[in-house]
């Protein structure tokens, strides 16, 4: 999943309370090469000192990362990941409740979201080897994937059904059992493999900001690789707000701003990371149903949810479910979201809940 968002100034002119102390920022890069940004109000009783903020911010992205990565063959995951049994694993209870959110939207989704589905990441090149590369276009007869330098990394065809069902084999979000007390996870096959890309920088998100809240602060912006989350508002009053982009792969601009206090909003989108075979797109996001990258038709959905675990996740699952049952599962749910599909070389969208 990519969150990609881009964040504004205060909009409106209405004054409302405004908070006291002095606009602070912390920046810098996590999970390998993902980028963050904190910018919070520190109040009188807080130092004023972005060092202050950023070891204590840091602090929070380091410590999921050592669990939740699989680019790191150290962290917690990677380890369970490499265990080939099937006895109770015990794990870190963070670790235990994040892979309790993926099971619940795999189960509300019937499999469309499948925390699972690593083999078939990485069949199609798009694993931890190739995590972070953005998309450069191929050249006919070859599939490429590229370095932000634009230096090809990789050519390849895409694999051949006999690969895909070998690699489904292993793929099941119901044979992965979790425990939180104690905190533990099982599965029935012993080569299950567990990938919480699609829910980790959400859960990143969501704990930095509720450090900042157990610190005192209130008003205050989290951004981990595009995932958002919003408290109280700036210190003139008015809320954050954060840019949905257009889904272009040549250039940055917006598509629609949205104000956000105290609730978080995660898109996904394949238009940063995907590849061409001739002449045919194929999107990083994975539908661990079929095997297959999911159809170019949608190319971004972001949530707003009160927590941004919970976004990151459904904007993953509504993308694999597509531009007829996404809509309808985001209605059945109370979902707040905005799907923009591709039609005719322009796009149009898709709005429910309160975007609607």
């Amino acid at each position: 999943m990519i969150g990609l968002v881009l964040i504004f100034g205060a909009i409106g002119c209405r004054r409302m309370h405004q908070p006291a102390g002095p606009l602070v920022s912390v920046s810098g890069i996590t999970m390998g090469a993902v980028p963050f940004q904190v910018t919070l109000v520190s109040t009188r009783e807080h130092e004023t000192d972005p060092q202050y903020w950023r070891s204590g911010i840091l602090e929070q992205l380091q410590r999921i990362d050592r669990l939740m990565s699989t680019y790191r063959d150290d962290s917690e995951v990677s380890r369970f990941n490499a265990a080939r049994t099937t006895d109770w694993f015990p794990v870190s209870r963070e670790t235990a409740e994040v892979v309790q959110v993926a099971l619940d939207v795999s189960r509300q989704t019937d499999g469309a979201f499948d925390v699972t589905v690593g083999p078939l990441v990485e069949l199609w090149h798009f694993g931890r080897d190739n995590d972070h590369a953005p998309h450069v276009p191929s050249v006919k007869n070859t599939a490429s994937s590229a370095e932000a330098d634009g230096v090809v990394r990789k050519a390849f065809e895409p694999p051949d059904s006999d690969e895909i069902l070998a690699a489904k084999r292993h793929v099941g979000w119901n044979r992965l059992h979790v425990r939180l007390d104690p905190s533990a996870l099982r599965k029935d096959d012993p080569q299950i493999q567990i990938n919480l890309s699609a829910v980790a920088k959400g859960y990143a998100v969501d704990r930095v900001a509720e450090w900042l809240l157990e610190n005192g602060v209130r008003s205050f912006l989290v951004e981990v690789g595009g995932e958002v989350r919003a408290g109280g508002g700036k210190p003139d009053g008015s809320p954050w707000v954060v840019g949905i982009e257009a889904p272009r792969a040549d250039r940055r601009e917006v598509f629609r701003r949205v104000p956000l206090r105290d609730g978080a909003l995660a898109t996904s989108g394949d238009y940063r990371k995907f590849f061409e075979f001739n002449g045919r797109r194929f999107s990083h996001t994975i539908d661990p149903r079929t095997g297959m990258p999911v159809s170019p038709r949608v190319a971004s959905v972001s949530v707003r949810h009160d927590e941004c675990v919970w976004a990151d996740a459904y904007a993953t699952a509504l993308m694999v479910l597509g531009p007829e049952d996404g809509p309808e599962f985001a209605r059945m749910y109370g979902l707040t979201t905005l799907f923009i599909l591709r039609s005719d070389g322009g796009f149009q969208t898709i709005a429910t809940g309160a975007f609607a």
